[in-house]
């Protein structure tokens, strides 16, 4: 296939488009990328109890309803079972800090609505401080 001189320059040419291409979008999304504002994050660190609870509380369709106005916000689970981390991305230091906080009652009322009474939401540390995320890894 490749043998006829006018098949190798046609698959040069195919090969240095999608090389181009591919160099391109890269420079484009690094371009967005260090020229979007700075972002903040704050983390507030909570216990789930019962811990059996916790894997719905980390789904992803329960975050969004309980943090639909509040954008940034979402859960990490930290080691063991029932120790989450509320993490909060905002274009200011105290605008984070506040979400990492303020998170905590919406997710304690979705919780009972959602899994019952008996769901305890215990704050363990608040979110003192909030630091600059980094562009390329949150």
């Amino acid at each position: 296939m490749l043998s006829n001189p006018s098949n190798r320059h046609k698959w040069r040419i195919v090969v240095s488009c999608v090389v181009v291409l591919i160099l391109g979008s890269l420079g484009v999304a690094l371009h967005r990328a260090l020229s979007s504002p700075p972002r903040f994050r704050a983390s507030s660190l909570v216990l789930i109890t019962p811990t059996s609870s916790t894997s719905g509380v980390l789904a992803e369709s329960f975050q969004a309803r309980v943090f639909e106005s509040m954008p940034g916000v979402h859960l990490e689970q930290r080691g063991t079972n029932g120790l989450v981390e509320v993490v909060a991305y905002a274009a200011t230091a105290a605008e984070a800090q506040t979400s990492a906080n303020k998170a905590f009652y919406p997710l304690a009322r979705a919780g009972m609505e959602t899994f019952g009474a008996w769901f305890r939401v215990s704050i363990l540390r608040q979110a003192l401080s909030a630091r600059r995320a980094s562009v390329f890894r949150p």
